[in-house]
């Protein structure tokens, strides 16, 4: 069974979090489970916050659906937080939704 991750990340954005599922906005299709920590949009995703996804295709920093080849964004180290590993999602690439942690296998 999966839970929530929860760290120093997690403490500093309030203690809460959710699960989101995140799909391509040009086909709709799942690319991965997320677990959002704190309030706000998803602008980001850090790595170790992906629980279940389906390949993501990366070529030189940049972000591709697996599914439909648009580009979704890049990678990009957030040195606020000592370098984390994150993708940085391009406006309007992504869909999300809250899902139930018992939602995922």
């Amino acid at each position: 069974m999966n839970t929530f991750i929860s760290d120093k990340y997690r403490d500093n954005r309030g203690g809460w979090s959710r699960v989101l599922k995140v799909t391509c906005k040009n086909c709709h299709k799942f690319l991965f489970h997320y677990q959002k920590d704190g309030p706000g949009p998803l602008k980001r995703s850090y790595l170790d916050r992906i629980i279940e996804a389906d390949a993501l295709a990366v070529q030189k920093d940049w972000v591709y659906c697996p599914h439909c080849k648009v580009c979704l964004g890049f990678n990009e180290p957030y040195e606020k937080e000592e370098n984390r590993p994150a993708i940085r999602w391009a406006v309007e690439a992504i869909e999300y939704s809250i899902t139930s942690m018992k939602d995922i296998a």
